[in-house]
């Protein structure tokens, strides 16, 4: 784990769009909300037990984040509007 921050969080993003792709569906937002959270504790542990000099704290972290961007949780497909449109298709 002594790569980048930087890397580290891009290469976090294509993972996070990836599941966010697949799960990001209506009525699972708060797993997927759940699922980044997680994401975020883990990165924080992994990049505090690096230095044992300066510790990372909470708010030099959270700048951290949101300087690389990491992605937030988002739906990705709206199942009632999918099953509108077949709905509709039968008729």
């Amino acid at each position: 784990m002594h790569e980048r921050p930087k890397w580290l969080v891009s290469e976090l993003n294509r993972k996070l769009a990836g599941y966010f792709n697949y799960y990001g569906v209506t009525d699972n937002g708060r797993q997927i909300q759940k699922m980044r959270e997680y994401v975020v504790r883990v990165l924080y542990k992994a990049l505090k037990k690096r230095s044992n000099r300066n510790k990372l704290t909470w708010e030099s972290f959270n700048k951290i984040i949101k300087g690389y961007k990491l992605k937030k949780a988002y739906t990705k497909v709206n199942i009632y509007n999918v099953m509108k449109t077949l709905a509709l298709e039968k008729l």
